[in-house]
């Protein structure tokens, strides 16, 4: 017996010092089970087991799991958390912030309070986790499984922040603890995580790994990134992720799958299955400050919309119909499932929203200016120019309130400043602005007014400024909701209070750029501005990362404005410079272009990087670039790097000027191979995406402008290369190289296997140029070549199909032999599935049309035949044509005319029928073969073979074995037929070969047509009935059949059995048996029969017993 696991947990309080251990062994094979042992410490223990009987391994754990919650529930825990040492706290500052949280933490585990206030326990150990109380981690172990799921989920988030390596028994026990909660046994295992060494976060890893799908573990175990993508889109089409928070965990080891698993997370919604791990993985990415997935997650809930609005409190009875699942439930109840179908309420979204602004608060003040702009940073880039709305001023409701004294509508004008609804981004950007205030609905507004109209529906033209009554207004700039001022209002419409006519709607933010002095004066409003100086990274950070124009205004300003931007301007390099040069927005590529010109002198002389400028999306710096070459083009175009870069430029704004400066330089034959050269071998290391091929023909168009008498010389080995690319641009390339050879050389010398690689490519615009190839050879090098012209058949460009069709039409003029090779390669074309649509067609009509005169030279029956039973209606007509006019029907062996008599086309079928009609001795001699004729599935071919063999064929034509055959059909009518013929042939002389082999047959037909022989050829042969026992028990043995057949037999064996004593014996063994298994009926005969053989021969043994 092999121990797997072991718990050992202790009891000690007054003078109780207790221990309890639980085992789980391995008993054999998928047998475990799970033992205990209790008593006194350092006593005897006593034994026992929970598993009489041994289970299964995950009954076992969880069996386990059970055992060891039971005692912890009672007070047990491990010896780290009994016998750990607290340490004394006469050093420690009572009135200080740690000493107040240290001793709440002794009272809690003594069971005090010295405090005139009461904290929860876990609010204690949550708060001495984030202050890095490092002297409160014995207290926390102490305490971890003395109370509720969330003081021990505090402690282990508090032991995880403070790093607490004394807490690997507690972080061991949880996590391995089946039974445990979702939650807990989650940040249990980011806690061995947290203090493993190397050797130890392997195990981790490999316990991890076992958890996961068998394709998941296998991408991740061989670090193929691509697989694992395609591995966890198809997990989450297919609603399967229970196993996506174990792969969060194991990003900790492995951090190379977490932008695979993030790129993933960004798909889904936060519905279920999804959310609870969403909301797992959240959690943990918190403990970790894991920026990338925190920003991620943050967003996420903002900007994805509640699943459902919560009407009721979750403990209501009240059963409101949700439209999202189309189902009334008890919302409180149905959260609690397992499986819920719900998650994500309105309540829930404002809750991660508001935690995910205090969690990055609390960055700020324990992390400094790393930790949080790390986060604030990651969050920004989130946003994208669609979540940007612009200031406005709108009412609360476009429909006002009407007042009878006053007789107008009332309106509340609420204005919005901009990104009034991007939480996180307001919080970092404008966080210091003590304009915007921030609503219950987590949207910030500046003020608030009230105008009145004549219209019931706003409209701004319009409104006015409400009439000074009665003050009843609230301030409606005060930091209370917009919708209790409403309220308020509405309840007074008839105040006294001024309004100021509204603003002017409120314009959108221009990326005008102030003076630095100027930007320097205005007020800070992004949240903790110092830690945003103290790393001016950050700002380099978002011009070049972010996609919304105003967060790329905050950090141009800022950045501008900062002491050190001439130093942080010079660090700028040509990569980084392209990187904002490339940018989709206007700022960045202004910043760029600024960077550029504060130092254009050294730019000016890198050559490459001025040809990277040229495709750049910054109209300013192309410019700057275009002028440089135009003062000196000499000096760039001699350079083979610069003309590179521009021949494979495809901004189409400089695409002009960069063709008119090639042709206009004049490059030297070795300057152009060598560019060539250079060329190529760029192109053949380009994979096959649209923007390379875009790329590349940019390339070659140009290229053929400086180089065409160059590529002309190119070698067969290098278009091949270019032929067996993967880039469609490539290989028209190499179609472009031979058409040009091909104008100074005969098409002869170019390799016919790159005529057919041009042919067979996939690229339409290749397979143009393999057809002008294939026009220019000569017929006497394509007859030459038939089988090449011949692979061509099946290809699925009808193009190129009409090209070889013209060319066989040539060459079959002058070389007629040439038409025998050909019908067979149409043939088996036209049994293949068509490549294109009506394909078959054209097939067809060019082989019945163009080829008649090679039907009978060129092609062999088994070819016909194959055709006529083609899988394609098109192919088997034209089988059937060539079928008609075949010269020599006789070459067809019978077989394959029998087959054709099966045939779906009634004309085919015929044709089989007239060749039986018009070779008569053929099918005589062929007799055995030519019946399986009657086999067909067609019913009017089986009428036609009866009608045929029942008037062309004679009794000298028939033996008893074939008619046999005949009967032995499964068809009913053949069956019918075979007896007929028998009957019509008859010959005493088989009479008994009739009778013993058709005994056997097992049809109810057959087996009454054999008993009509019975009395004339089996009477007083009594070895003959020995062999028919068969036939005379299967005959009695049916049940309500035969009863035509039964009959007989029992006429013939009660005459029979009276002749000898020899036949009565074997009677009586028929009926002794039958007797015991028939009906009612056939019983009462067989009882007479008996009784007559035992009135016979009273020596008999029967079971029959006759009393007098």
């Amino acid at each position: 017996m092999k121990l797997i696991k072991q718990s050992r947990l202790f009891f000690k309080e007054g003078k109780s010092d207790k221990v309890y251990e639980i085992d789980l062994c391995e008993l054999s094979t998928n047998e475990f089970l799970v033992n205990f042992r209790y008593g006194r410490r350092g006593n005897t223990l006593k034994e026992g087991t929970k598993t009489p009987s041994a289970l299964q391994l995950d009954k076992a754990e969880i069996l386990f799991a059970e055992l060891e919650n039971e005692k912890r529930k009672k007070g047990y825990q491990t010896e780290t958390e009994v016998f750990m040492e607290l340490p004394s706290l006469d050093a420690i500052e009572p009135d200080t912030l740690n000493g107040v949280i240290l001793q709440r933490l002794q009272d809690a585990i003594v069971g005090r309070n010295s405090f005139k206030t009461e904290w929860k326990t876990s609010r204690v150990i949550w708060k001495a986790g984030l202050l890095g109380l490092q002297e409160a981690i014995p207290f926390i172990i102490k305490l971890a499984t003395r109370g509720n799921e969330m003081q021990t989920y505090a402690a282990l988030y508090a032991l995880i922040k403070l790093n607490a390596t004394t807490a690997e028994p507690l972080f061991t026990a949880l996590a391995n603890n089946v039974k445990q909660k979702s939650h807990i046994l989650n940040v249990a295992f980011e806690g061995l995580l947290t203090i493993a060494n190397e050797t130890e976060q392997q195990k981790l890893c490999n316990q991890l790994l076992e958890k996961l799908p068998t394709e998941v573990r296998y991408a991740i175990e061989i670090d193929d990134l691509e697989l694992l993508t395609a591995a966890l889109h198809q997990n989450t089409e297919n609603k399967e992720v229970d196993h996506f928070t174990s792969i969060y965990l194991l990003c900790k080891i492995k951090p190379q799958i977490l932008s695979v698993f993030s790129a993933v997370l960004k798909t889904w919604n936060y519905r279920p299955p999804y959310f609870k791990h969403l909301r797992a993985i959240y959690k943990l990415a918190q403990l970790r400050n894991d920026a990338v997935t925190l920003a991620l997650l943050s967003y996420g809930f903002e900007k994805q919309p509640a699943m459902f609005r919560r009407t009721y409190a979750l403990d209501s009875n009240s059963r409101p119909y949700l439209t999202v699942i189309d189902q009334a439930v008890k919302v409180g109840a149905e959260l609690k499932n397992k499986d819920s179908k719900l998650a994500f309420s309105q309540y829930t979204k404002a809750y991660f929203q508001k935690n995910a602004v205090d969690f990055l608060k609390q960055t700020a003040i324990a992390g400094g200016s790393t930790a949080y702009l790390k986060l604030a940073v990651n969050i920004l880039l989130q946003y994208k120019e669609k979540d940007y709305t612009i200031a406005q001023e709108k009412p609360l409701s476009d429909y006002g309130r009407y007042d009878y004294k006053t007789k107008l509508y009332t309106y509340y004008i609420v204005n919005y400043p901009e990104c009034s609804d991007a939480l996180l981004l307001s919080t970092i950007l404008f966080g210091n602005d003590s304009e915007r205030k921030l609503q219950a609905n987590l949207k910030f507004i500046t003020n608030s007014r009230t105008v009145v109209s004549s219209s019931y529906y706003y409209n701004s033209s319009t409104v006015f400024a409400a009439p000074a009554q009665n003050s009843g207004f609230v301030d409606h700039t005060s930091t209370g909701s917009v919708i209790d001022a409403a309220k308020n209002i509405f309840k007074n419409l008839f105040g006294k209070k001024n309004v100021v006519p509204p603003p002017s709607a409120a314009p959108v933010i221009h990326t005008e750029i102030e003076q630095k002095n100027e930007v320097e004066m205005l007020p800070r409003l992004e949240l903790y501005p110092e830690l945003w100086d103290a790393m001016p990274e950050a700002y380099v950070q978002l011009l070049m990362q972010a996609e919304m124009g105003r967060i790329h205004l905050f950090a141009y300003e800022r950045l501008k404005a900062h002491p050190k931007f001439e130093e942080i301007s010079q660090r700028f390099d040509e990569r980084a410079i392209l990187q904002l040069l490339n940018s989709k927005f206007d700022l960045p590529n202004k910043f760029g272009f600024e960077i550029l010109k504060s130092d254009e002198s050294k730019f000016a002389g890198k050559l490459s990087f001025v040809a990277k400028i040229l495709g750049s999306n910054t109209e300013q710096a192309r410019n700057w670039a275009q002028q440089l070459v135009n003062t000196n083009s000499a000096l760039y175009f001699n350079d083979i790097e610069f003309v590179l870069t521009t021949l494979f430029n495809i901004k189409e704004e400089t695409k002009s000027w960069i063709d008119e400066r090639l042709q206009i330089h004049e490059f030297s034959d070795e300057r152009a191979q060598a560019i060539l050269g250079k060329t190529i071998a760029e192109l053949l290391n380009l994979e096959n995406t649209e923007e390379n091929n875009l790329q590349a023909k940019s390339a070659i168009n140009r290229l053929f402008l400086i180089a065409q008498a160059q590529a002309e010389k190119l070698s067969w080995t290098i278009v091949e290369q270019l032929m067996a690319s993967s880039l469609s641009s490539n290989q028209i390339l190499a179609a472009k190289i031979l058409l040009s050879k091909v104008e100074n050389v005969s098409a002869t010398e170019i390799p016919i296997t790159l005529t057919e690689m041009l042919l067979l490519s996939e690229f339409a615009e290749v397979r143009d140029g393999g057809i002008d190839l294939l026009n220019r050879y000569p017929d006497h090098f394509l007859s030459q070549h038939i089988h090449f012209l011949l692979k061509l058949i099946d290809q699925s460009d009808e193009r190129i199909l009409d090209a070889v069709f013209a060319t066989i039409n040539r060459l079959v003029v002058h070389q007629p032999e040439i038409g025998n090779t050909v019908v067979p390669a149409l043939v088996y074309a036209l049994m293949r599935k068509e490549k294109f649509e009506g394909a078959h067609a054209k097939l067809s009509g060019f082989l019945l049309n163009q080829l008649k005169g090679y039907w009978n030279t060129g092609l062999q029956p088994k070819e016909i035949t194959k055709l006529v039973h083609a899988q394609y209606r098109t192919s088997q007509l034209a089988g059937y044509e060539i079928l008609k006019a075949y010269a020599d029907s006789n070459r067809f062996s019978l077989r394959q005319i029998i087959s054709f008599g099966s045939h779906e086309i009634l004309a085919i079928r015929q044709w089989s029928w007239n060749y039986f009609k018009q070779n008569v001795e053929r099918i005589r001699e062929q007799r055995n073969q030519s019946l399986y004729l009657t086999d067909s599935k067609w019913d009017d071919t089986r009428a036609y073979a009866f009608h045929f063999f029942k008037t062309e064929f004679t009794a000298t034509d028939w033996d008893a074995d074939t008619l046999i055959s005949i009967v032995d059909s499964i068809r009913p009518d053949v069956e019918s037929f075979g007896k007929e013929m028998i009957t019509r042939f008859f010959n005493a002389e088989n009479a008994l070969t009739y009778l013993t082999k058709l005994s056997e047959h097992p049809s109810v037909n057959v087996q009454s047509f054999v008993s009509s022989y019975l009395s004339t050829y089996a009477k007083n042969q009594p070895h003959l009935l020995q062999e028919l026992t068969f036939y005379f028990r299967s005959v009695l043995t049916r049940v309500n059949k035969a009863r035509v057949a039964k009959n007989r037999v029992f006429s013939f064996i009660s005459e029979e059995a009276l002749t000898n004593q020899e036949t009565a014996a074997w009677a009586v063994g028929i009926l002794d048996d039958v007797s015991a298994q028939s009906t009612v009926q056939d019983k009462a005969t067989c009882i007479d029969i008996l009784t007559k053989i035992k009135a016979y021969y009273p020596e008999l043994d029967m079971h029959l017993t006759i009393k007098n």
